[in-house]
């Protein structure tokens, strides 16, 4: 019997081991559509950077699109490309959220991301671009680290700092989930979308609109 015998082992992960992904590995997910506004160039580049010193760090890119081709190709440029692995689109990723340990957002235009959402929810911690209104779920040093949109070098260095600390890694996904409660449930938001339809139409309408929300104590998270 051997002292490997006694050593705890990683928990197996279904999503990490179909892709072959060891189970010790580090994994930094990049979910959505694969287009130019994107900006999933800036995120191989940086990658690429990250990995060179770093050979148990994965990326995994969820989605589809017109940029699928190109940057396959670059892939297949870069020295890290066997720790690059693109996955087709799939209707149900939380499989995926469960297998990544960090979020990265590289978009040069956005609105609210539901990935990003969806990735606090699951307490993963998030570094994402500096766009749209992800300066509003995302607490830069708590929740993730927001960087400039278009700057590699940023974002490489904010997805290191994480990579090379567990107990970052660990603050940030614990206060994540929590950070997304009253504002984004969905009874909060359907209410502030009640309260402007209110501001808007006439008092005599108003009636019409005291529709049957869950009181407070019902309110749940986004997931």
């Amino acid at each position: 019997m051997s002292r490997g015998d006694f050593d705890p082992q990683p928990p197996l992960d279904p999503v990490r081991a179909s892709l072959r992904i060891p189970p010790d590995a580090l994994v930094i997910g990049c979910f959505g559509r694969l287009s130019r506004e994107k900006g999933h160039v800036h995120l191989l580049h940086a990658f690429n950077t990250l990995a060179h010193h770093r050979p148990n760090v994965f990326l995994l890119v969820l989605g589809d699109g017109p940029e699928k081709e190109a940057l396959a190709a670059l892939r297949a440029a870069l020295p890290c490309e066997d720790r690059i692995i693109f996955v087709p689109h799939r209707s149900n990723a939380a499989p995926f959220y469960e297998a990544i340990d960090i979020l990265a957002l590289p978009s040069l235009s956005e609105g609210l991301p539901n990935v990003v959402l969806e990735a606090l929810a699951f307490g993963k911690p998030v570094v994402a671009t500096a766009v749209g209104a992800v300066g509003a779920v995302v607490e830069s040093g708590v929740t993730g680290f927001v960087v400039p949109p278009s700057d590699t070098e940023a974002l490489g260095s904010a997805l290191a700092r994480l990579v090379d600390s567990p107990d970052l890694r660990r603050s940030f996904g614990e206060a994540a989930r929590p950070s997304l409660y009253p504002r984004f449930c969905p009874t909060h938001r359907a209410r502030r979308i009640l309260g402007v339809y209110r501001a808007l139409i006439p008092p005599v309408l108003n009636t019409a609109l005291h529709v049957g929300l869950p009181s407070s104590s019902e309110n749940h998270l986004y997931l």
